[in-house]
């Protein structure tokens, strides 16, 4: 599994931020109009609390 370190998007005014630094992956958890995101950088990962899906967040595609 290879993931970027692909940043985030702000939801207020769309600019980047992070880009190289920190990646920010949507997680399939789901609620309304929230779900969980996986932030990592060199030296640390967590799972954020849900946040709302108009944040930009990247995703990754998974083969069933």
């Amino acid at each position: 599994l290879k993931l970027h370190m692909a940043g985030a998007r702000s939801l207020s005014d769309g600019l980047r931020s992070f880009v190289g630094s920190g990646g920010f992956y949507w997680s399939s958890s789901v609620s309304g109009t929230r779900a969980r995101v996986l932030g990592f950088s060199s030296d640390s990962v967590d799972m954020s609390r849900p946040r709302g899906r108009a944040h930009g967040r990247s995703i990754r595609c998974i083969k069933d």
